[in-house]
């Protein structure tokens, strides 16, 4: 299925922008492999570890094409990237159907953790250490380069989304409210789809701009600087909000189910 929406990107049109539509794609279908992936380690008891794994993800597929805004390039992370992820995926997805979920909750000898824990860790450690130079070609690009890109635009004009994504997927949960202790699924859903608009804004600056027929009738300039700021940013601004409010007011006032309606409804409406 991954495969899929490059190959209809292709057939439609054969430019710069299906390569914006194939990743946007990808950046979407990202958020829910993921959270089916947490289904299947039974994630649910420990919501913290589901909040990092999926926004890990999510950040990963964010810097990356990051870095393709910034240099020109982009570079698949060694050795597990795509297709050796789906596949570990789909072997979790049948040891579960097996086995039963219940088997992640195994504890691991010497470790004092489940094995789903050490799951979750061992991926999160993993994605620091590979996206550490991807992350020094960035910065190395800004200082080098007047902090301008290949095209000559802003290279840190995508750090204002991730930051606030980054921001509200740390504050909000050490906050303890309802908002995220009662509805964890549709909190990492709304925050991943955020990060999922924030990267389709960055390839299609990207693309847009290498893409010449838009370049020889100049419309290319609405679209060639990643944005500062976008619609999305509102989201994480309503969680806050919204995590704010429920401070005041306990974690079992049954006010979990609207705050979660009320997201998804701002997110349908921002997006």
């Amino acid at each position: 299925m991954d495969a899929l929406d490059g190959h209809q990107a292709r057939k439609v049109q054969d430019t710069p922008l299906e390569d914006a539509f194939d990743h946007g794609a990808d950046s979407v279908s990202l958020v829910y492999l993921t959270m089916a992936t947490c289904c299947a380690l039974q994630l649910g008891t420990n919501p913290f570890c589901m909040l990092v794994f999926c926004m890990t993800a999510s950040a990963v597929f964010y810097v990356l094409h990051w870095k393709l805004y910034a240099t020109g390039v982009f570079k698949y992370l060694w050795p597990f990237f795509e297709v050796e992820l789906q596949i570990i995926g789909s072997l979790i997805f049948l040891i579960s159907a097996g086995l039963g979920p219940a088997v992640w909750s195994t504890q691991v000898p010497f470790l004092c953790a489940t094995i789903k824990v050490v799951l979750v860790y061992t991926f999160v450690v993993g994605c620091a250490v590979e996206c550490a130079p991807e992350v020094r070609e960035i910065l190395a690009r800004w200082l080098q380069h007047a902090g301008k890109t290949v095209q000559a635009t802003d290279v840190v004009a995508p750090l204002a989304i991730l930051s606030a994504i980054t921001a509200t997927t740390v504050l909000v949960p050490s906050l303890d409210t309802a908002l995220f202790l009662h509805q964890p699924c549709v909190f990492v859903l709304v925050l991943g789809t955020v990060t999922a608009k924030g990267n389709a804004r960055i390839m299609g600056a990207y693309n847009t701009f290498s893409n010449a027929p838009y370049r020889s009738r100049g419309a290319y300039n609405t679209f060639s600087d990643a944005p500062y700021l976008d619609s999305c940013l509102l989201v994480p601004g309503i969680i806050f909000v919204i995590s704010c409010l429920n401070v005041t007011s306990g974690l079992h006032d049954g006010t979990a189910q609207g705050n979660s309606r009320l997201l998804v409804a701002s997110l349908m409406m921002l997006n």
